[in-house]
């Protein structure tokens, strides 16, 4: 569930961790080539000396590996969710989301919440962040951001994230891309949904340039933007977005077992 487009784009991080394992295996295979050579010029008599020596090399890149791995298996990140939908509401991004946090913070990282509110009463839980928001027109039973960019730069000034992912495209999300670019704070994106296409359905459609320009907009200033499939990954690219990463669905296998 932390695939390399979420660790890159934090620059102390991820350049630090790849420089980190490139220089462990390449000392250890410079280690594992002199032995290579003197094992090479050892003469028929000290044939048991050199397989000890080969022997002892082959651990040695053996041992690198292993130290590579660990490396990047104990990085723990600390990641500011951006959505304005989550659960307990149903719909298939909220799913996603709620599942996508609840597998990073099973694997020790550290994951806060940010979202409209879903109803007057709703103070946010453990590690979220709840802010106004209106019903969404269509759907009474959601609703979306309001601009909060001086809201979030004060949380996140004093609780700063590794990386802030921003989920959906609303006014809360281009508030949050443009807080964490002042901050510093390297952001990715995530597209779901085609809201321009959409426009149409709604009654919209002289609306479809002006939003497909804003979604455009909004995703070329994230370093990164997810998407579920190669082929909305290639439609992205053709649009100019740079930094289209796929991350694609999976299943959970302790819900749905095929037997």
């Amino acid at each position: 569930l932390i695939p390399a487009a979420v660790l890159l784009p934090v620059p102390w991080l991820g350049r630090g961790l790849m420089i980190a394992s490139v220089l462990i295996v390449l000392i250890v295979e410079l280690l594992n080539s002199a032995i290579e050579a003197v094992v090479d010029r050892v003469s028929l008599e000290n044939h048991r000396l050199a397989k000890r020596a080969k022997d002892i090399g082959s651990a040695a890149v053996l041992v690198s590996l292993l130290m590579v791995v660990a490396v990047w298996t104990c990085v723990r990140l600390d990641i500011a969710f951006v959505t304005e939908t989550f659960p307990p509401e149903v719909n298939g991004v909220a799913m996603t989301v709620g599942r996508l946090v609840s597998g990073l913070r099973e694997r020790g990282h550290r994951v806060s919440v940010v979202r409209p509110r879903q109803a007057r009463t709703d103070l946010g839980g453990a590690h979220e962040l709840a802010l106004p928001g209106l019903p969404l027109p269509g759907y009474p039973g959601l609703r979306f951001g309001l601009p909060a960019g001086r809201q979030l730069a004060r949380h996140w000034r004093q609780h700063r994230p590794d990386l802030v992912h921003v989920v959906t495209e609303g006014p809360l999300g281009w508030s949050a891309v443009s807080a964490a670019r002042r901050l510093g704070i390297p952001v990715t994106s995530g597209f779901h949904t085609n809201f321009d296409r959409y426009s149409v359905h709604y009654g919209l459609g002289w609306l479809r340039p002006a939003v497909a320009a804003y979604l455009r907009t909004l995703h070329r200033r994230a370093r990164a933007t997810m998407v579920p499939t190669a082929a909305l990954a290639a439609d992205l690219a053709g649009e100019g977005i740079t930094g289209v990463r796929v991350v694609g669905r999976g299943v959970d296998t302790a819900l749905f077992d095929p037997a």
